[in-house]
């Protein structure tokens, strides 16, 4: 290599170097590419009930991530991640629930992420992505002192998800998620702060598409790893009026199954709670 690089003479060789150097740098942003991403969990949901006839409507805006310093399943805290890209999704999130009876309630949520994942450098994206997820639940409460209250709810849903590639490439798939659910809530009347522990099955079905990911082909590897138990502990802190409250609402998601599946284990919501039980308003 030494010779031929001599006989070339200088300008020659100077054309080779930046060849060789632009080759590695592009190596480099390839090898830095994010991945895509398949699951991310939703904002946790506590209704804080007291009675029947209460209603709680809540909407917010949330960030998905995957935080390394938090995995506590199979990988040590603060491990890289192995492909090294942003996979942050944003989101919004919106809960209706209601008590028809005593110590009884019903729920319905729905969430949407979107998200245009970027290099670890901050260029251009590779994958961009959407999902919409649907659920609805079943639960009952106790009020177990004057401002301490206890639920636990069963909860099933749907989604869908959408993978892009900006080499025109594209995996849908659905998904459906059911579990149970316990927290506990301490209420004020400007404020209100409750903590949560969920434990769901999801699973994959309907995985169409033609998507690679540094040589793997995606549609396989979630046909070979449709089914997860995820653990999603979370908190909601609300402060505000008797019947409008800010909320703040954070959960992350473990994967019992797989440590390293595609997912993002972190949500953070912002949002609203309107609160009022329809007894009152006749």
């Amino acid at each position: 290599m030494n010779i031929i690089m001599f006989r070339m003479g200088k300008e020659k060789r100077r054309k080779l170097q930046a060849i060789i150097l632009n080759m590695a740098v592009l190596t480099f942003l390839l090898l830095a590419s994010c991945s895509p991403v398949y699951y991310g969990p939703s904002a946790p949901v506590l209704s804080g009930f007291e009675e029947k006839g209460d209603v709680s409507i809540t909407a917010g805006a949330g960030y998905s991530d995957r935080i390394r310093s938090i995995e506590f399943f199979g990988r040590e805290p603060n491990a890289p991640a192995p492909d090294g890209g942003d996979t942050s999704l944003e989101g919004a999130d919106l809960s209706v629930a209601f008590s028809p009876i005593d110590h009884l309630f019903l729920q319905y949520n729905l969430s949407y992420f979107y998200g245009d994942e970027t290099n670890s450098n901050g260029s251009a994206e590779r994958y961009s992505g959407n999902a919409l997820f649907q659920n609805v639940g079943i639960g009952w409460y106790n009020m177990m002192s004057e401002n301490i209250s206890w639920e636990n709810t069963l909860t099933f849903g749907r989604g869908r998800i959408d993978v892009d590639s900006r080499f025109n490439e594209e995996l849908d798939a659905s998904l459906v998620k059911y579990g149970v659910q316990s927290g506990l809530f301490y209420k004020k009347k400007i404020m209100e702060l409750g903590g949560i522990l969920g434990l769901s099955k999801i699973k994959y079905d309907d995985i169409e598409g033609v998507l690679e990911f540094r040589g793997v082909d995606q549609v396989s590897y979630l046909k070979n790893n449709d089914e997860h138990l995820l653990l999603e502990p979370g908190f909601v802190f609300r402060i505000g009026h008797e019947n409008i409250k800010f909320q703040v609402a954070a959960n992350t998601s473990f994967n019992l199954i797989e440590s390293d599946f595609r997912q993002n284990n972190f949500n953070i919501s912002f949002g609203a709670q309107f609160a009022f039980n329809a007894h009152n308003l006749k």
